[in-house]
């Protein structure tokens, strides 16, 4: 899927990329940002977010154990996104500590994600976390003309000036939304799944592989250290 950013930043101590089509991209840092900061940075982005009407996808890691159902940050996060009317797929471990700290959230009328797994492939310490359906439309198919001619046959072509502007506002959101179905039907395509052959003795094979690379890597290194302060001996 092509996307482009429309905004990188940080609002505050959370690092935000925003990429189009809507995908949202957070990191929370571990160390230096505290809950309560968190929570008051990421209501101020939700409430940015709320002010689109389309598919919203937030994806990254918060560094936070937001799974433990009898911790506070982890239930006060669950209000807040229950108040935008948000919901968190991510429902296993994506961390070796076997905690849940990166999340996948959607609108609750959002059915984009039909299916999600978290696999351990070794290096880093951090799952892969795979949505394995997604949702498009083709709407390369969708010509200027074609659009224009629908358009002209339905009722957007001559709004009634007695109508409020809020009543306006809906219809031209629902009858848009209908010649979106038309003319770009919306699709699901799940994604391929691992082959029958990747099974877990080669998924431990593959973290062993890893963990060996990694110390090939920094005994090298350690080597090259020694070596470039090693002091020279001098002849007599």
């Amino acid at each position: 899927m092509k996307t482009t950013v429309l905004d990188r930043q940080r609002p505050g101590i959370l690092n935000m990329v925003l990429l189009n089509p809507w995908l949202l991209v957070i990191y929370r840092p571990p160390n230096n940002c505290p809950m309560s900061q968190f929570h008051t940075e990421f209501s101020n982005i939700l409430e940015m977010l709320a002010q689109h009407s389309g598919n919203v996808m937030i994806v990254g890691d918060l560094n936070a154990y937001l799974d433990d159902p009898a911790d506070r940050d982890a239930n006060d996060f669950g209000r807040l996104i229950t108040a935008f009317g948000l919901q968190q797929h991510v429902q296993q471990a994506t961390h070796r500590n076997g905690q849940t700290l990166d999340l996948a959230i959607t609108r609750i009328d959002d059915h984009t994600v039909k299916a999600l797994e978290a696999n351990d492939y070794g290096f880093p310490d951090h799952y892969s976390v795979l949505i394995e359906t997604v949702t498009y439309r083709r709407y390369k198919r969708i010509t200027d003309d074609q659009l224009h001619a629908t358009i002209m046959q339905s009722e957007l072509s001559a709004p009634s000036p007695a109508q409020p502007l809020t009543e306006i506002i809906s219809m031209y959101e629902t009858h848009l939304l209908q010649i979106l179905d038309e003319m770009a039907l919306l699709r699901t395509r799940e994604m391929e799944r691992k082959g029958k052959w990747y099974s877990d003795g080669v998924r431990a094979a593959k973290q062993e592989r890893c963990k060996t690379l990694k110390e090939v890597v920094e005994d090298r290194f350690s080597c090259s250290s020694r070596d470039l302060h090693r002091t020279p001996r001098t002849s007599e």
